[in-house]
Protein backbone atom coordinates (compact mmCIF):
# COMPACT_ATOMS: atom_id res chain seq x y z
CA UNK A 1 0.00 0.00 0.00
CA UNK A 2 1.04 3.76 -0.92
CA UNK A 3 1.38 6.50 1.54
CA UNK A 4 -2.03 7.94 0.59
CA UNK A 5 -3.50 4.64 2.58
CA UNK A 6 -6.17 1.87 0.96
CA UNK A 7 -7.55 4.25 -1.74
CA UNK A 8 -5.50 2.95 -4.47
CA UNK A 9 -4.68 -0.14 -2.49
CA UNK A 10 -2.30 -2.76 -4.10
CA UNK A 11 -2.00 -0.70 -7.52
CA UNK A 12 1.45 0.05 -7.80
CA UNK A 13 5.09 -0.14 -9.44
CA UNK A 14 6.94 -2.15 -7.27
CA UNK A 15 6.21 -5.51 -8.26
CA UNK A 16 5.22 -5.03 -11.84
CA UNK A 17 6.38 -7.15 -14.68
CA UNK A 18 5.10 -5.98 -18.06
CA UNK A 19 6.03 -9.88 -19.58
CA UNK A 20 4.14 -11.61 -16.32
CA UNK A 21 1.13 -8.89 -15.74
CA UNK A 22 -2.23 -10.59 -16.54
CA UNK A 23 -5.67 -9.01 -16.62
CA UNK A 24 -8.65 -9.59 -14.27
CA UNK A 25 -10.36 -11.09 -17.10
CA UNK A 26 -9.13 -13.66 -19.93
CA UNK A 27 -8.50 -11.10 -22.83
CA UNK A 28 -7.76 -13.13 -26.42
CA UNK A 29 -5.85 -9.65 -27.36
CA UNK A 30 -3.27 -10.19 -24.37
CA UNK A 31 -2.78 -14.06 -24.34
CA UNK A 32 -2.07 -14.33 -28.41
CA UNK A 33 0.15 -11.23 -28.14
CA UNK A 34 3.44 -11.63 -29.57
CA UNK A 35 6.30 -9.59 -29.31
CA UNK A 36 5.30 -7.48 -32.65
CA UNK A 37 2.25 -6.60 -31.01
CA UNK A 38 3.82 -5.30 -27.79
CA UNK A 39 6.05 -3.82 -29.89
CA UNK A 40 3.66 -1.81 -32.07
CA UNK A 41 1.48 -0.64 -28.92
CA UNK A 42 4.86 0.39 -26.91
CA UNK A 43 5.40 2.90 -29.63
CA UNK A 44 2.07 3.97 -29.11
CA UNK A 45 2.50 4.24 -25.25
CA UNK A 46 5.63 6.45 -25.71
CA UNK A 47 3.71 9.04 -27.04
CA UNK A 48 2.04 9.41 -23.91
CA UNK A 49 3.63 11.54 -21.31
CA UNK A 50 3.62 12.58 -17.73
CA UNK A 51 0.66 15.22 -18.74
CA UNK A 52 -1.53 13.35 -20.57
CA UNK A 53 -1.32 10.66 -17.56
CA UNK A 54 -1.69 13.13 -14.91
CA UNK A 55 -5.14 14.00 -16.41
CA UNK A 56 -6.36 10.98 -16.41
CA UNK A 57 -5.40 10.67 -12.98
CA UNK A 58 -7.38 14.34 -12.72
CA UNK A 59 -10.65 12.76 -14.69
CA UNK A 60 -11.33 10.33 -12.28
CA UNK A 61 -12.07 13.29 -9.80
CA UNK A 62 -9.63 12.47 -6.58
CA UNK A 63 -9.98 15.06 -4.11
CA UNK A 64 -6.45 14.43 -2.86
CA UNK A 65 -3.99 16.32 -4.49
CA UNK A 66 -1.29 13.95 -3.34
CA UNK A 67 -3.67 11.01 -4.27
CA UNK A 68 -3.83 12.50 -7.84
CA UNK A 69 0.71 12.50 -7.45
CA UNK A 70 0.85 8.86 -6.32
CA UNK A 71 -1.12 7.50 -8.79
CA UNK A 72 0.40 9.94 -11.73
CA UNK A 73 3.26 8.43 -10.29
CA UNK A 74 2.64 4.65 -10.38
CA UNK A 75 1.55 5.28 -13.76
CA UNK A 76 4.88 6.80 -15.22
CA UNK A 77 6.63 4.15 -13.77
CA UNK A 78 4.75 0.99 -15.20
CA UNK A 79 5.30 2.92 -18.30
CA UNK A 80 8.30 3.18 -18.34
CA UNK A 81 8.55 -0.86 -17.53
CA UNK A 82 6.54 -1.15 -20.70
CA UNK A 83 8.81 0.66 -23.18
CA UNK A 84 12.13 -1.01 -21.44
CA UNK A 85 10.52 -4.41 -22.27
CA UNK A 86 8.75 -3.78 -25.56
CA UNK A 87 10.27 -1.35 -26.37
CA UNK A 88 14.47 -1.77 -27.01
CA UNK A 89 14.13 -5.10 -29.27
CA UNK A 90 12.59 -4.55 -32.52
CA UNK A 91 13.36 -1.21 -33.74
CA UNK A 92 11.54 1.97 -31.54
CA UNK A 93 12.06 4.04 -35.40
CA UNK A 94 8.86 5.43 -37.04
CA UNK A 95 6.93 7.55 -39.30
CA UNK A 96 9.44 7.58 -42.18
CA UNK A 97 8.67 10.62 -44.22
CA UNK A 98 11.16 11.87 -47.17
CA UNK A 99 11.56 15.34 -47.53
CA UNK A 100 13.83 18.10 -49.32
CA UNK A 101 17.41 18.31 -47.54
CA UNK A 102 17.75 21.32 -45.94
CA UNK A 103 20.60 22.54 -48.33
CA UNK A 104 19.18 21.95 -51.44
CA UNK A 105 20.76 19.09 -52.28
CA UNK A 106 18.39 16.13 -52.89
CA UNK A 107 15.96 14.22 -50.56
CA UNK A 108 16.73 12.64 -47.10
CA UNK A 109 14.63 10.43 -44.95
CA UNK A 110 13.65 10.75 -42.12
CA UNK A 111 12.44 9.02 -39.06
CA UNK A 112 10.87 9.26 -35.68
CA UNK A 113 12.97 7.23 -32.58
CA UNK A 114 9.94 6.83 -29.90
CA UNK A 115 12.24 5.37 -27.62
CA UNK A 116 13.64 8.75 -27.11
CA UNK A 117 10.32 10.29 -27.09
CA UNK A 118 9.13 8.26 -24.47
CA UNK A 119 11.91 9.52 -22.18
CA UNK A 120 14.62 5.92 -22.83
CA UNK A 121 17.18 8.05 -24.26
CA UNK A 122 18.52 9.36 -27.59
CA UNK A 123 19.74 6.96 -29.98
CA UNK A 124 23.39 6.25 -29.31
CA UNK A 125 24.45 6.13 -32.84
CA UNK A 126 22.18 6.18 -34.99
CA UNK A 127 23.39 4.66 -38.80
CA UNK A 128 21.84 3.92 -42.28
CA UNK A 129 22.96 1.74 -44.93
CA UNK A 130 21.59 0.91 -48.72
CA UNK A 131 20.95 -2.17 -50.26
CA UNK A 132 22.38 -2.54 -53.75
CA UNK A 133 23.12 -5.19 -55.26
CA UNK A 134 22.73 -7.96 -53.06
CA UNK A 135 24.65 -6.12 -50.91
CA UNK A 136 24.12 -3.95 -47.43
CA UNK A 137 26.45 -0.83 -48.33
CA UNK A 138 28.75 0.13 -44.96
CA UNK A 139 26.65 2.32 -42.53
CA UNK A 140 27.18 6.01 -42.47
CA UNK A 141 25.93 8.10 -39.28
CA UNK A 142 21.92 9.62 -39.44
CA UNK A 143 21.81 13.34 -38.44
CA UNK A 144 19.67 14.59 -36.00
CA UNK A 145 17.15 16.97 -36.93
CA UNK A 146 15.41 17.78 -33.41
CA UNK A 147 13.59 14.95 -32.65
CA UNK A 148 14.45 12.94 -36.28
CA UNK A 149 16.88 11.30 -37.38
CA UNK A 150 17.73 11.62 -40.91
CA UNK A 151 20.12 9.93 -43.82
CA UNK A 152 20.29 11.44 -47.32
CA UNK A 153 18.70 9.23 -50.28
CA UNK A 154 20.24 8.89 -53.75
CA UNK A 155 18.08 6.87 -55.99
CA UNK A 156 17.04 7.17 -60.04
CA UNK A 157 13.46 7.10 -61.15
CA UNK A 158 12.15 3.87 -61.60
CA UNK A 159 14.78 2.44 -59.11
CA UNK A 160 13.33 0.54 -55.93
CA UNK A 161 15.50 1.34 -52.66
CA UNK A 162 16.03 -0.66 -49.58
CA UNK A 163 17.56 1.17 -46.42
CA UNK A 164 18.14 -0.41 -43.02
CA UNK A 165 18.03 2.39 -40.41
CA UNK A 166 19.88 1.61 -36.58
CA UNK A 167 19.57 3.46 -33.68
CA UNK A 168 22.78 1.76 -32.15
CA UNK A 169 21.44 0.47 -28.87
CA UNK A 170 22.98 -2.70 -28.42
CA UNK A 171 20.49 -5.46 -29.45
CA UNK A 172 17.74 -3.31 -31.15
CA UNK A 173 17.01 -4.72 -34.39
CA UNK A 174 16.50 -2.49 -37.64
CA UNK A 175 13.85 -0.89 -39.42
CA UNK A 176 13.90 -1.59 -43.35
CA UNK A 177 12.88 1.26 -45.33
CA UNK A 178 11.51 0.30 -48.89
CA UNK A 179 11.54 3.26 -51.52
CA UNK A 180 10.39 3.44 -54.81
CA UNK A 181 12.28 6.18 -57.16
CA UNK A 182 13.24 8.07 -54.00
CA UNK A 183 10.21 9.80 -53.68
CA UNK A 184 7.67 6.96 -51.92
CA UNK A 185 7.76 4.74 -48.91
CA UNK A 186 6.32 1.66 -50.05
CA UNK A 187 7.52 -0.64 -47.37
CA UNK A 188 8.56 -1.11 -43.95
CA UNK A 189 9.67 -4.17 -41.99
CA UNK A 190 11.28 -4.91 -38.68
CA UNK A 191 13.13 -7.90 -38.97
CA UNK A 192 13.13 -10.19 -35.73
CA UNK A 193 16.78 -11.58 -36.45
CA UNK A 194 20.02 -9.94 -38.47
CA UNK A 195 19.79 -11.02 -42.25
CA UNK A 196 22.62 -11.02 -44.10
CA UNK A 197 21.02 -11.88 -47.53
CA UNK A 198 19.31 -9.23 -49.65
CA UNK A 199 15.84 -8.60 -48.92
Amino acid sequence: MGPTGPLLGYFTDADFDPERWKPGYPNPAFSRMTERDAAWMARLIARIGEPHLRALAVEARLTDPQVVDELTGVLMARRERILRRWLLRLSSLTDPVLEPSPDGSGTRLCVTDRAEEGGLGPAPAPGASAWSGGRRASETPMLRAGPALCTPVAAAPGSLTTIDLRTGRPGQRPLRVHLADGARVVGLERPDVEDPQAP
